[in-house]
C-alpha cells in the first residue's frame, strides 16, 4: 500500500511502500516493477524490506511507471499489484558532472587557444626577426659583392690600361727597330749606290756646285730605283672581227657587241653569235644597315654564345721578336703561329657533337659572318672550322631540315632553298677542289668583303674560280668545248645562289675561251 517514488541526488530512485493491511498471509519478499512501456519493463526480485533504491546506473533517464507486489514463500502465493505511481527520472548528478566536464573542457580549450595564439604570435615574431636579419645580411652581402666587383673592375681596368701601354711601347719599339733597320738598309743602299756611281769619279777635284749636283743625281737615281718596277713582257696583238654576246638579265635579254680590231690584214675571222639564256634569279630583300655600335654588340653576344659551346685554351705568347729577321721570316713566323691556332681550333671543333656545331651556326646567324671582323681571332677560327665541319656530306646527312636551313642561310642561301642548296654545295665540295677551297676560305673572305653588299658563298666560289682561271686561263679552258656545250643545262648542279652569281663569271669565261681559241688559230696560221 501507499507506494511512493522519489529521486535521491547522486544515488537513484527510492521506492517506498507499506505492508498490506488486509489478508491472511504475510509477504516475506517483494517484487518491484518499473517500465517505460509494456515492452521495456525491469523487475527487481527478493526485496526483503519495504523500500528499495534503484541506482541511476540501472534506470536511465526517462518517464517510468512503478508497481510492487508481495510474495509468500511459505504459501507460494503473490499478492495483487499495488498502485502504479509514475516519475520522470533524471540523473541530476550525471548532468551536473557532464556540465562540469563540459565547462572544464571549454576552459581547457580556451586556455589551449590562448596558448596557440600566443605561440603563433611568438613564431611570427621569431620569423619576422629572422627575416629582418636575413634581409640585413643580404643587403650587407650585396654591398660587399658590389664593392668587390667595383674593385675588381678597377683592378682589371688598371691592368687593361697597363697592358695597352705595354703593347703601345712594344709597338713603338718595334716600329723604331723597323725604322732603324730600314734606315740602315737605305744608308747601305745609298753608300753602295754612291760607291757605284762615284767609283770612277775623282771627288777631290770637284767644286762645291759639282758636288751638290752629284748628290742630287745620286738621290734621284736612288728614288727611281725605289719607286719604279721593271716589268718585262712580250706583247701579242690579236685582231678579231666583232664578237656578239647575249648577256643574261633577270628580266630581258640584251645583245652587246664588242668590237675587236684586227691588225692582220690577210686574216678575217668572225665568231658565231653566242646566246645564253638567263639563269634563274631571285630578288634579294633589302636589309636594314646596322650601326657600328649595333654590330659591336652583336659580335660580343656571338663571342659569348660561342664561348658557352666551346672553349679553346689559348696560351698567350710573347710577340714575335723581329730583330734580325727579314720581312719574309717575320711573315713566315706569323703564318706558322696562325696555322698552329687553326689546327688547335679544328681539332677541338671536330670533337664537338653535331648539335653543338649547329649552336655555333645559330650564334652567328643574326650577326652575319661579314660582321665578324672585330671578333677575336679564336672566334673567327671556330666559326670557320664549324662551317667546314657542317658542310661535309656525312654531317649534312645527319641534320634536320630546320638545321640545314639554318646552316644554309649562314652561307647566304635563301630560306626557301637553303636546305636543298646546302646538300648541293656539300656534294660539290666533296668532288670539286674549287668549291672545297671556297668553303675553307668562306669566313676569311666574307670578313675581308664586309663592305660588299649581299656577299655569299657563291661569291667566294666565283672568286676562287676566277682566280684559278686568271692564273692559267688556257689550262682552265683547254677541256672546254664551247661549240658542243649545252648552255641550257648550265646551273643544273648549282645552288640557286650560284646560278645567279655564275652569270658574273660564265659569260666572261666563254668570251675569253673564244678569244683564246681564235688567238690559237691565228698564231698557227701566222707562224
Amino acid at each position: 500500500m501507499n507506494v511512493t517514488v522519489a529521486q535521491t541526488y547522486n544515488q537513484g530512485v527510492k521506492v517506498d511502500w507499506d505492508v498490506a493491511n488486509s489478508g491472511d498471509l504475510t509477504a516475506e519478499t517483494y517484487e518491484l516493477y518499473f517500465r517505460t512501456d509494456a515492452k521495456n519493463e525491469t523487475v527487481v526480485y527478493n526485496i526483503s524490506e519495504t523500500e528499495y533504491t534503484i541506482p541511476y546506473a540501472s534506470i536511465p533517464n526517462g518517464d517510468y511507471t512503478f508497481s510492487v507486489r508481495g510474495y509468500s514463500s511459505d504459501d507460494n502465493a503473490y499478492s495483487g499489484f499495488s498502485t502504479e505511481p509514475t516519475l520522470t527520472v533524471f540523473n541530476k548528478k550525471a548532468q551536473d558532472d557532464a556540465d562540469a566536464q563540459a565547462a572544464y573542457e571549454a576552459e581547457q580549450a580556451r586556455i589551449a587557444e590562448e596558448n596557440r595564439i600566443a605561440a603563433e604570435k611568438a613564431e611570427e615574431e621569431r620569423k619576422a626577426e629572422e627575416a629582418r636579419k636575413a634581409e640585413a645580411d643580404r643587403i650587407a652581402k650585396e654591398k660587399a659583392e658590389e664593392e668587390a666587383r667595383i674593385e675588381a673592375e678597377r683592378i682589371a681596368e688598371e691592368k687593361r690600361l697597363a697592358e695597352e701601354e705595354r703593347l703601345r711601347l712594344e709597338k713603338e719599339a718595334e716600329l723604331a727597330e723597323l725604322a732603324r733597320i730600314e734606315a740602315e738598309k737605305e744608308a747601305q743602299i745609298q753608300k753602295e749606290l754612291e760607291e757605284s756611281i762615284l767609283k770612277d769619279v775623282d771627288t777631290d777635284n770637284l767644286s762645291d756646285d759639282e758636288k751638290k749636283d752629284l748628290k742630287v743625281l745620286v738621290d734621284t737615281i736612288q728614288e727611281l730605283q725605289e719607286t719604279l718596277e721593271v716589268i718585262e713582257y712580250e706583247e701579242e696583238i690579236f685582231e678579231l672581227e666583232e664578237i656578239v654576246i647575249v648577256a643574261p638579265s633577270t628580266t630581258t635579254t640584251t645583245t652587246t657587241t664588242l668590237p675587236i680590231k684586227e691588225d692582220f690584214a690577210d686574216e678575217e675571222t668572225e665568231l658565231d653569235e653566242v646566246e645564253i639564256d638567263p639563269l634563274p634569279s631571285e630578288e634579294r630583300d633589302s636589309e636594314v644597315q646596322l650601326t657600328e655600335e649595333e654590330v659591336e654588340i652583336l659580335v660580343e653576344e656571338t663571342e659569348e654564345a660561342i664561348a658557352e659551346v666551346i672553349t679553346i685554351e689559348i696560351v698567350e705568347e710573347e710577340p714575335i721578336d723581329t730583330e734580325g729577321l727579314t720581312e719574309e721570316e717575320v711573315v713566315e713566323a706569323e703564318e706558322k703561329a696562325d696555322q698552329e691556332l687553326t689546327e688547335k681550333v679544328e681539332a677541338a671543333v671536330a670533337e664537338l657533337p653535331t648539335e653543338e656545331k649547329v649552336k655555333v651556326v645559330q650564334a652567328v646567324a643574326e650577326t652575319k659572318i661579314q660582321n665578324l671582323g672585330t671578333a677575336d681571332k679564336t672566334t673567327q677560327k671556330v666559326v670557320q672550322a664549324v662551317v667546314k665541319e657542317v658542310t661535309k656530306v656525312e654531317t649534312v646527312a645527319t641534320l634536320s631540315e630546320e638545321q640545314k636551313t639554318e646552316v644554309g642561310q649562314v652561307l647566304g642561301f635563301t630560306e626557301e632553298e637553303a636546305s636543298e642548296d646546302l646538300e648541293i654545295i656539300a656534294e660539290q665540295a666533296s668532288k670539286d677542289e674549287n668549291t672545297a677551297q671556297a668553303l675553307d676560305e668562306f669566313v676569311e673572305r666574307s670578313i675581308a668583303s664586309a663592305d660588299v653588299e649581299d656577299f655569299t658563298l657563291a661569291d667566294v666560289v666565283t672568286e676562287v674560280q676566277v682566280e684559278v682561271f686568271l692564273e692559267n686561263p688556257v689550262a682552265s679552258l683547254i677541256d672546254v668545248n664551247i661549240t658542243e656545250m649545252d648552255l641550257g643545262s648550265l646551273g643544273d648542279d648549282m645552288t640557286s645562289d650560284q646560278r645567279q652569281k655564275s652569270k658574273e663569271v660564265v659569260v666572261p669565261v666563254i668570251i675569253a675561251s673564244q678569244i683564246i681559241a681564235q688567238a690559237g688559230a691565228l698564231m698557227t696560221r701566222r707562224f
